[in-house]
């Protein structure tokens, strides 16, 4: 027995490696999952556009994209695209051509940055990332290079800022591409939210400002993490004690007491106590009992839970009453239920995906092998390899 279970230990090992780096390396703005891996919004820099890419490769097997408005009708041939990206972004989409490049289109289907790209990101403040042999840098909506590509990697702008590697340390550049925070940061450069952004100094991590100031001294341990700063707080953790919530002082003004911690929207900020999820308020008073085996953030006002592990999906809102009931499969934790966005969110019925609104009531039918959030009236959808869609 012992023998057996020495050699399967290593596989043990690198199987819980894996299951941590799905938890808290893919970015929901960056996710192309259909997970709700909140700690996506961990974004302590960023190597994972190659891990993105990855899951990207091993989704689009026998599947056909396009995409769809709120009416459910298909907008793009769906033979045009090898692949396309998640979302409309500052009412662009990605699309990969069938010679394997990135290029753009428009909402109407309408190639308006040609497929010349070995790589691509979202629009963000007008720029998108893009990757020419082996280097990253930026182009604008006309699809010219405003910003050469000369960096290892390289992040979105958020607040006139980007985060860029060079020789294995990360710093920041403005929209000139001049380099204003120079790269020391060999671990952590998060995006810039609120004003600030996280930041490590050896093991330990902080935040800085957009000059490259300590405004919150780098004295947490990397290993619990942090995320952005949402309505003016910041989830942190204490190895072996807990996760709170410090202000953009630093002071702790929730003390670091629960299993696991997200960030707060309309808020409200979902927390892990004795293994079950529940809410609570910017004082951190609990305002939903921590009863959920898993539970989604609010968005427009609903959030998505279920009360068992293998339990079936329903929805509340922000007082904890259920609105939509438990009736939504999952088989697993990529495939949960998404957000309400723009009145719509996805869910899974029998082996397809489909839209509900806030009643509850199916308003684009199941039908999609999968789907992403609507995002400026569209959605992005993949169906089966001998399906034809149906306009609704």
């Amino acid at each position: 027995m012992k023998k057996a279970f020495s050699i399967g230990l290593p596989a043990i090992i690198v199987l819980i490696l894996f299951l941590i780096l799905l938890r808290f390396v893919i970015l929901p703005d960056e996710s192309i999952s259909q997970a709700k891996i909140d700690k996506a919004k961990k974004s302590i820099a960023m190597e994972k556009g190659n891990f993105i890419d990855f899951l990207r490769k091993a989704k689009k097997e026998n599947r056909k994209y396009t995409f769809i408005n709120i009416k459910g009708e298909q907008i793009l041939p769906d033979d045009f695209a090898k692949e396309l990206d998640w979302r409309f972004k500052e009412g662009l989409l990605g699309f990969c051509s069938k010679e394997d490049k990135w290029g753009f289109i428009d909402k109407t289907g309408a190639v308006v940055i040609k497929p010349e790209f070995d790589q691509i990101r979202n629009f963000s403040e007008g720029y998108a990332k893009v990757k020419l042999n082996g280097k990253w840098g930026y182009i604008d909506k006309s699809g010219k290079i405003v910003i050469e590509p000369q960096f290892d990697n390289a992040g979105e702008f958020h607040e006139g800022m980007a985060q860029v590697k060079i020789n294995n340390a990360w710093g920041y550049i403005d929209k000139s591409g001049e380099i204003i925070i120079k790269p020391t940061f060999t671990y952590a450069a998060g995006n810039f939210s609120e004003g600030l952004a996280v930041a490590n100094d050896g093991d330990k991590f902080g935040f800085i400002d957009k000059t490259g100031k300590w405004i919150i001294t780098p004295n947490f341990d990397l290993a619990g993490g942090a995320g952005d700063f949402h309505e003016g707080l910041c989830d942190f953790s204490i190895p072996f004690k807990g996760w709170g919530y410090f202000d953009k002082t630093g002071k702790a003004v929730i003390k670091p007491i629960f299993e696991e911690a997200g960030l707060f929207v309309s808020g409200l900020a979902r927390v892990k106590i004795n293994k079950k999820l529940g809410f609570i308020d910017k004082q951190g008073e609990i305002v939903i009992e921590a009863k959920y085996a898993d539970a989604g953030h609010f968005s427009e006002g609903l959030a998505s839970v279920r009360l068992e592990p293998n339990g079936k999906w329903g929805y509340i809102d922000e007082t904890g009453k259920l609105i939509i009931d438990y009736i939504f499969e999952t088989y697993d934790f990529l495939e949960n239920p998404g957000d309400f966005k723009e009145g719509k969110a996805r869910v899974k019925i029998g082996k397809n995906w489909g839209f509900i609104n806030k009643k509850g009531e199916t308003v684009i039918s199941p039908r999609y092998k999968s789907t992403y959030d609507f995002s400026e009236g569209y959605a992005v959808v993949s169906l089966w390899m001998d399906q034809k869609d149906e306009k609704k």
